[in-house]
């Protein structure tokens, strides 16, 4: 999370007190507040969004704009392979290693002023990806022994 504000009212001053937060899910929707020491997550200034894309060997990084400051570039540290969505790909289904499924809908945009990449990543412990397109048709992207169509 980023989301300093330094365009306010003169009376009100500021709205100064967040320098980036990471939240670490637990998988079960609950979530915990990690330190800036042991996240490294650290946005200071006038943040204004954040955006997903990969690197050129499809690991995750996550930008941070700041209004007239640097630009913030963190790299997850876990592995995931990054599939590229097609223009017209609207939702994806992941089913798991232990059976359980997760439906994951894409968007054109994620934060104020900023799009993300249209990539999906896809985590070690994913066997399966069902994508579907905008007019229903569904394809098989990934299989438990390799990647298809990457």
């Amino acid at each position: 999370l980023v989301g300093n504000d330094y365009g306010g009212e003169v009376q009100a001053g500021r709205y100064d007190a967040l320098n980036g937060l990471f939240l670490r899910g637990d998988g079960k929707g609950s979530f915990t507040a990690q330190s800036m020491a042991s996240s490294g997550f650290y946005v200071p200034g006038n943040a204004k969004g954040l955006a997903q894309l990969t690197d050129s060997k499809g690991r995750e990084l996550v930008i941070a704009t700041q209004n007239r400051g640097k630009l913030c570039v963190f790299r997850n540290s876990k592995p995931a392979t990054s599939l590229r969505l097609r223009p017209t790909d609207a939702s994806a289904l992941l089913t798991f290693v232990d059976g359980k499924k997760q439906k994951v809908e894409f968007s054109y945009g994620s934060s104020f002023l900023s799009q993300s990449a249209r990539t999906l990543l896809v985590n070690p412990q994913v066997k399966a990806v069902e994508i579907t397109d905008s007019r229903g048709h569904k394809r098989q992207e990934f299989n438990s022994v390799n990647l298809v169509g990457h």
